[in-house]
C-alpha cells in the first residue's frame, strides 16, 4: 500500500469519528431522597411568588442606610425562582443562586451582564450590591407583601412586593 493513501485513509477515519455525535450516556436515577434544603425549594415558596422591590435600607441601629440610595429612583428588584435570584434595575441584570435553611439564607456567587452604564454612582451601587449579597444571612416575611433581608454586617434591606 502506498505511504500516501495509508495517511489518507488515517485522517478520513479520524475526521469521521470528530463528526460522530458521542454516545449518550443512560440516565442515571437517584435513589436517595432530596435533601430538605432542596425539598423545601422544589416547592412553591412565598419569595418566589412575587418580584421584591427595594423600599428602604437600614443600619443595625435602625438609621437609614444611604450606601444603597439609587440614583434617579431606579428600582432594584429581586425575583425569586426556585433555584435562583435575578436582580435588575440597575444598570445590568445579575443573577445569583441560592439557599433557605428555615430563616437562613445564602446567596452564591453573583454573575452580571457587562453593559456599560454611563451613570457612574450607579455603576458603584451596582458593584457593591453584587458584593454584598453574598453577605446575606437572614430573612423573613413581616406581612405576605414584606420581604426583610439582614445581611451579616447589620445592614437590614426591607422590600415590598412589586405590583405590575
Amino acid at each position: 500500500m502506498n505511504p500516501l493513501s495509508s495517511i489518507s485513509a488515517v485522517l478520513a477515519a479520524g475526521l469521521l469519528a470528530a463528526c460522530t455525535p458521542p454516545l449518550a450516556a443512560p440516565p442515571t436515577v437517584s435513589t436517595q431522597p432530596p435533601s430538605s434544603a432542596e425539598s423545601q425549594q422544589e416547592t412553591a415558596h412565598p419569595i418566589a411568588s412575587a418580584s421584591w422591590r427595594l423600599a428602604r435600607t437600614a443600619h443595625n441601629n435602625g438609621d437609614a442606610d444611604p450606601r444603597w440610595n439609587i440614583p434617579d429612583n431606579h428600582p432594584l428588584q429581586l425575583d425569586f425562582d426556585a433555584r435562583k435570584v435575578i436582580v435588575s434595575g440597575l444598570c445590568n441584570q445579575m443573577a445569583a443562586g441560592y439557599t433557605l435553611d428555615g430563616q437562613q439564607l445564602r446567596f452564591g456567587q453573583v454573575t452580571s451582564t457587562m453593559r456599560i452604564c454611563s451613570d457612574d454612582a450607579l455603576m458603584q451601587i451596582e458593584h457593591a450590591v453584587g458584593l454584598h449579597l453574598p453577605r446575606a444571612d437572614k430573612w423573613h416575611m413581616p406581612s405576605p407583601s414584606e420581604l426583610v433581608i439582614s445581611f451579616d454586617d447589620g445592614t437590614t434591606w426591607f422590600f415590598n412586593k412589586a405590583t405590575h
